[in-house]
């Protein structure tokens, strides 16, 4: 809860209530309480922008570990007998059950060699922040049957 505002020598202060536990290392007890500690603007702009910072890039990330681990899931269930369409196809399904929308199971590159399948999805997102400064995320996902054989 955020409380009043006060202005000291040209500088605005914000005040917060948070709850303090203090830990004596002679034993005397837990002591806990409120306190009332200071916010300097500058503190509470740099929180709000790691704030809005980690929610608008980081469902991204989440959603290149699903697709990571759709082409683990897929390239481990016998793939060098499937046709390039039927991987696609897996994946795509993938995708949906765990709500992928932005990335198309149709970006997948398959490249079949002696040595086994290599499965590949490289994609970029690109995020408006404010104004006009976007932020780009560049993923590479890779999976090769090749080097997970024993």
């Amino acid at each position: 809860m955020i409380g009043r505002v006060q202005f000291t020598r040209g500088i605005q202060y914000s005040k917060a209530w948070v709850w303090r536990s203090n830990n004596r290392a002679q034993g005397a007890g837990d002591e806990t309480a409120w306190s009332y500690i200071d916010l300097d603007n500058y503190q509470c702009f740099f929180g709000g922008f790691l704030i809005s910072l980690i929610f608008k890039i980081g469902p991204h990330y989440l959603d290149n570990r699903i697709v990571a681990s759709a082409l683990q899931q897929v390239g481990q269930s016998g793939i060098e007998d499937r046709s390039s369409e039927d991987i696609r196809r897996k994946i795509g399904d993938f995708f949906i059950i765990n709500n992928v929308r932005d990335i198309k199971a149709t970006e997948v590159e398959i490249e079949r060699s002696v040595k086994g399948v290599k499965i590949t999805l490289n994609y970029e997102k690109r995020i408006e922040m404010f104004a006009n400064v976007d932020v780009v995320l560049k993923f590479n996902n890779q999976y090769d049957s090749a080097e997970q054989a024993y």
